[in-house]
Formats: C-alpha cells, structure tokens, sequence
C-alpha cells in the first residue's frame, strides 16, 4: 500500500463491506492463488452458457431494483405458502451483504413469516457471485442435490 491514506481507506473499505478490516491482510494472497489455468476455465464456461452474457437494459436494472422493497415486505411474505422448500445461499464474502447481516435479515424475514423448509448454505471465502467462482462445481452440485432432494419429497 503506497500511503497510509490508501490504507485508511482500504481499511475501510474492507470493514464496510466484508464486515472485517483485517482481511486486508490476506485478500491479496486470495487474489494471487488464482492460476491462469482457473480463469481460462471459468471464461470458458462463461463464454458458453447461453444465459450469460446478455446486455442488461436499464429497465431491467430500474424493474429489478424496484422490486427489491417488496421482496421483504411481511405481508408479502405471509401470503407465501408455508411448506414452500427455499433455498438460500450466499458467498461468506460477498461484499453486498455487510458482513452477511443483510443475508440473515432476510433468512430471519422467512422464518418471522412462519417458513417451514428454509435450507441455508454460506460458502467460506465465497463473494457475491457464487456459480462463478473456483468452486463453482461443488456449488452447482449442491443446488441441485437440494432439489432432487426436494423432488423426492413432493413424490412420496
């Protein structure tokens, strides 16, 4: 870090959005274990999905974030089918959650509104976007483990 200004701020930056300023002692190793071999793999992938890589409209973004009130909204939530299998999963590290309270807000709404079958799954040292990082694999096949779990159960 070339200043002790740059460092306030990253120190800052790290605490407001992570929740913890002291990793910014090991996030650049984070950073650096990422082999050019992983991000070849990962762009591959990416490149060929079909549902990646669409231009996002701004009335998309406009849509998207004016729902984002209502999602939370309790009457709303009661009005949720209590039995409805919810799967909820995030990254342990991603920054749009501050530290993960956001994300057990929401777990907490679901449950304050009487859900019965909420799973929660959080992946250590994972950020915001979970289908694309190293362990995209793992994560892919315990989405859908859930759901073939789920499926099992609807069927007996």
């Amino acid at each position: 870090l070339q200043s002790n200004l740059a460092r306030a701020r990253y120190l800052a930056e790290f605490e407001m959005y992570d929740g913890n300023a002291a990793l910014l002692r090991t996030e650049l190793d984070r950073y650096l274990a990422v082999t050019s071999a992983d991000i070849q793999r990962v762009a591959k992938k990416y490149v060929a999905d079909d549902r990646c890589g669409f231009e996002a409209s701004t009335q998309l973004w406009i849509d998207l974030l004016g729902a984002m009130p209502a999602l939370g909204d309790p009457t709303n939530l009661a009005q949720l089918p209590k039995d409805l299998p919810l799967y909820l999963t995030v990254g342990e590290r991603d920054p749009l959650h501050r530290g993960l309270k956001d994300f057990h807000a929401l777990v907490e709404g679901y449950e304050r509104a009487g859900m019965r079958n909420v799973t929660v799954r959080v992946w250590p040292d994972a950020r915001h976007e979970i289908l694309n990082e190293i362990n995209r694999d793992e994560i892919t096949e315990a989405i859908l483990r859930w759901v073939d779990e789920e499926a099992l159960k609807k069927g007996s």
